[in-house]
């Protein structure tokens, strides 16, 4: 039984498959379309450009290469339930640029909307086999379809099995979540790891040691040496206690009246001392300055009130006259709460720097810079350069440079041969301005007359010289055209270089023609250059011809297929041109005319046409067709000959 349901590649898409392979690049696939064949189960055929009848078309939900098989590519869409009312017999893949790539027909089946009473979600599946996957880009954008059930659960088990097998998991920190590494260590500073019960059990242990060691009481014996001194010692890394009697005591002791008592605590090095008479009721302290050296002065740390001398003073009822208004220095009376917070409200605060004063004016003259003020006022900034001078003309009247400026402002141009100037003098506003810019360096701008001889704007208003006498450059401009051009010397005091003309917006085209004064931009150039270079290989689909970006004529008056000669309306020479066949539907590559010379054209698959060219280009003759053809029409591009 021959096969009923197959997909191929179309003559366009194994061209581009062919191309991508040939020169490295990449094939991208992107939508898929389906139709109903119009009415029937339609047969595919690699001249194809587009479905019989297209019904629905939209981004492909899955392409990817058969994990079985390397060298076919599946390609898959989803219908939801919410679209059909048609049938689908015929299923086309298109790349980004709207080509058709691949062609197939399937069983056919109805697709029903949920209007009708039945709905369903529809899955269409499209196999290619190609020599070569690395010419094709799997890619899809996940943002406009929907993903299958079946391409959902292979993505995430093999998304699982690869994380499962990379080692490329984060690591935990004190803000993120993540996988840490364990460790038995009970003094490490990291803050990646994790302890184990084990370290955690070390550290409890160590922690129950020390605690011991704190609360655990020690007994001290004492020790009498000389039977005056007695000494209690508890070692521990250097630290003690001493405790001596009345003798002997420190030779700077702070007193010698009564039995004297000296305690010794802390560091071997580094002891504080605490001396004190039972007689004088006294305590001292004193520390080291530095380890085992000299001692600091000693401290009286008995000079308190005591609780009832607190209590007394506290105790004393204020009388009312010792309650003020005013801020002053008495010790005996003190302010009201109202005086202490108007006091406090109209303080100036540090950190202003002035700017809350309430009067800054009277502040001032308070202060007696009211004058100083004034002079600040009038005086001159630095970095103004003059230009905060009030009256100019009377600051340079007061410098005694009247007659200078009136000297420079007072110097004109004088007019020398060949376009040549003298510059001097300052700007003036009015028909013509001058300018000492640098030396000889200056400009000259004139109204409408004298204008260049030359000039390549016969009606141009306004010329304008700038530059060294010996090297000007010169520009010339019109309003009314909007159009500029500019020149310059080729040598010192020599000829000037051809006129060049500026580029404005008006002159730039997006499309092509006879005009030499305008510009074509780039994305024209591009559009007309690709469109040209498709119909240059025969590539241009019939509906997209007549919309090239270019203008084309018809030169050829009626039909011909005879071996007549013929003769054009216009010359061929040197021209693109193409032919429209009337027994094929299309047009042929372009050619370029050659007078004196034979061409040739080929129409689709076997039609064939040739004549010879005349030596003015517009007689046809020697010509030769295929059998049943004929030619409608001689196309030159762009213009007249």
């Amino acid at each position: 039984m021959s096969t009923k349901y197959f997909a191929l590649l179309t003559r366009l898409g194994a061209d581009k498959l062919a191309n991508a392979a040939a020169l490295g690049t990449k094939l991208e696939i992107t939508h898929m379309a389906v139709g109903d064949g119009g009415g029937s189960l339609p047969t595919p055929h690699t001249t194809q450009a587009q479905l019989i009848n297209e019904r629905r078309r939209a981004a492909i939900n899955v392409l990817s290469i058969d994990p079985k098989n390397t060298n076919q590519i599946i390609a898959e869409q989803v219908i939801p339930e919410s679209e059909g009312g048609w049938w689908i017999r015929e299923i086309g893949l298109f790349d980004k640029d709207g080509i058709l790539i691949a062609v197939g027909n399937c069983a056919e089946t109805y697709k029903p909307q949920l209007q009708e009473g039945s709905g369903r979600t529809q899955t269409l599946r499209m196999v290619l086999i190609v020599s070569s996957t690395d010419a094709v880009t799997l890619k899809i954008d996940p943002a406009v379809v929907l993903a299958t059930r079946e391409y959902a659960d292979t993505v995430i088990t093999q998304a699982i099995r690869e994380h499962e097998q990379s080692r490329h998991h984060p690591d935990a920190t004190l803000k993120e979540k993540g996988f840490v590494v364990l460790s038995n260590a009970v003094n490490s500073p990291s803050e990646t790891q994790a302890a184990t019960p084990k370290a955690v059990k070390a550290a409890y242990d160590l922690a129950n040691t020390a605690n011991d060691g704190l609360t655990r009481k020690v007994s001290i014996e004492p020790t009498v040496l000389n039977g005056s001194e007695l000494i209690s010692e508890q070692l521990m890394n250097g630290f003690g206690v001493a405790i001596r009697g009345s003798t002997p005591i420190p030779t700077d002791a702070p007193t010698t009246d009564g039995a004297i008592k000296v305690v010794q605590i802390g560091h071997n090095a580094w002891p504080t001392l605490l001396a004190f008479s039972a007689y004088e009721n006294k305590m001292f302290i004193r520390t080291r300055k530095t380890s085992s050296g000299a001692w600091n002065d000693w401290l009286d740390i008995t000079d308190y009130v005591t609780n009832a001398a607190l209590s007394s003073r506290l105790s004393v009822k204020l009388d009312k006259s010792s309650i003020v208004s005013a801020t002053g220095s008495s010790t005996t009376q003190v302010m009201s709460q109202k005086s202490v917070t108007d006091a406090l409200n109209t303080r100036l605060e540090k950190s202003q720097n002035g700017a809350d004063i309430p009067n800054k004016p009277k502040f001032i003259e308070n202060l007696g810079l009211a004058e100083t003020k004034k002079q600040a006022e009038n005086a001159m900034a630095k970095w103004q350069n003059g230009a905060d001078i009030s009256d100019k003309n009377a600051f340079v009247n007061n410098l005694g440079l009247t007659d200078t400026v009136d000297r420079a402002n007072n110097t004109w141009l004088k007019p020398e041969s060949d376009n040549r100037y003298i510059q001097s003098g300052t700007i003036e506003l009015g028909p013509t301005a001058l300018s000492e810019l640098a030396g000889k360096t200056g400009f000259y701008s004139r109204a409408s007359k004298p204008l260049p001889p030359d000039s390549p704007l016969p009606n141009a208003l306004k010329i304008l010289t700038m530059g060294d006498t010996a090297w000007p450059t010169q520009m010339v401009y019109s309003s009314y055209e909007n159009r500029a051009f500019i020149r310059t010397r080729t040598e010192a005091n020599g000829r000037f270089r051809e006129w060049s003309e500026f580029l404005t917006d008006n002159q730039l085209t997006q499309t092509t023609g006879g005009s030499t004064i305008h510009v074509m931009s780039q994305q024209a150039v591009t559009t007309v250059t690709n469109a040209l270079s498709d119909a240059v290989r025969g590539r241009l689909p019939i509906a997209k011809f007549n919309e090239l970006p270019v203008s084309f004529e018809n030169v050829l008056t009626g039909q011909h297929g005879t071996n007549s000669p013929v003769t054009l309306r216009k010359s061929i020479s040197n021209r693109l041109i193409f032919l429209q066949h009337g027994g094929h539907p299309g047009y042929t590559p372009l050619a370029y005319g050659v007078a004196g010379a034979r061409l040739e054209f080929k129409f689709g698959e076997h039609g064939y046409t040739a004549f010879d060219v005349s030596a003015d280009g517009r007689i046809l003759s020697n010509w030769r067709f295929t059998s049943g053809y004929s030619v409608i029409g001689v196309f030159i591009v762009n213009g007249d000959a």
